[in-house]
């Protein structure tokens, strides 16, 4: 018996034996055959439909011309994300997807909701929406330009691949540059978890100022995993106080020999011997001899003149 549009037993009746609204190998019509990749396939009211899954097997996008096109293996409703990127729930990430929020720096912005569709573009748009809703945050590759301010409870988790269905795979990169503390938690007392991050700290610009990579404070609950941390330089140190005054220093040496003044102002004379001292008697006029000049330099002064005598004077 064959299928092939025609009567064949002459009964007026074509192709009667075969059940074209259930036969998976002849739906609605001879050897139109329903086949989906790692389903099991049904026909239904003449229509080829996809059934379960065949173990292992995940039908993600739904759309049934690829099949079940994602391999998996239930383990577990609870997939927290992990080092190793098991997807447990078998929902195409490592993690819930109805447990994230997504964040892209290439694709993402701000103003949308946060969903695989549509990202944030920066972490801390990604903390705001998660806090008080029990989420996470699922950050994409790239490099992130801002400091990140934790929030009790609310875990980051990056590796992800946005570009890639956000599959996630260690290496791939996710990376905080922010300032000289770019990552800060206070009071974090609650699980909240840092994983496959790379944080990377600016220098100090304030004096005396410490730089950190991660700088927590009375936090707890912080975990770091699988993460790269780089802090920067400190600041350069401030001044210090002005030293106490020293000792008293040891005397000075004696001075050079004075020279003569004509050895400074060479247009100088030496000083001149002063005039002899005269006296007069009743009979012979005398006076001293004039003194003799001054020495130049370092020679000595002249001999004074002798006393001269007048000649005998005689009153009449």
């Amino acid at each position: 018996m064959s299928c092939d549009g025609l009567d064949n037993d002459c009964d007026g009746e074509l192709d009667e034996n075969f059940a074209f609204e259930t036969n998976v190998d002849h739906c609605g019509r001879c050897h139109n055959v329903c086949d989906f990749d790692n389903a099991r396939a049904t026909c239904e009211m003449g229509r080829c439909t996809i059934g379960p899954c065949l173990a292992g097997w995940v039908d993600l996008n739904g759309n049934p011309a690829d099949g079940c096109e994602t391999e998996c293996v239930f383990q577990s409703d609870i997939d927290l994300p992990d080092i190793d990127n098991v997807d447990a729930n078998c929902d195409g990430i490592d993690g819930v997807v109805a447990d994230g929020v997504f964040v892209d720096i290439e694709t993402g912005d701000d103003g949308n909701v946060g969903s695989m569709e549509s990202p944030f573009r920066s972490i801390a748009a990604g903390v705001a929406r998660a806090t008080g809703e029990g989420l996470s945050v699922f950050v994409s590759h790239g490099t992130y330009p801002e400091d990140v301010a934790l929030i009790d409870g609310v875990s980051i988790y990056g590796g992800y691949d946005a570009s890639a269905s956000w599959r996630r795979d260690a290496g791939v990169n996710s990376v905080i540059r922010g300032g000289s503390r770019p990552v800060v938690g206070l009071d974090i007392a609650s699980p909240t978890e840092l994983q496959r991050l790379t944080i990377r700290g600016a220098d100090s610009a304030v004096a005396g100022q410490t730089a950190y990579g991660v700088h927590l404070t009375r936090s707890p609950g912080v975990v770091l995993r699988d993460c790269i941390i780089e802090a920067g330089a400190g600041g350069n140190g401030e001044r210090g106080f002005d030293g106490d005054p020293g000792q008293n220093g040891t005397p000075g040496g004696g001075g050079q020999d004075a020279q003569d003044s004509a050895n400074v102002f060479q247009d100088c004379d030496g000083r001149a011997g002063g005039g002899g001292g005269q006296t007069v008697c009743d009979d012979v006029a005398t006076h001293g001899g004039r003194g003799g000049n001054g020495g130049r330099d370092d020679g000595a002064g002249a001999t004074g003149a002798p006393i001269a005598v007048l000649k005998d004077v005689r009153a009449v």
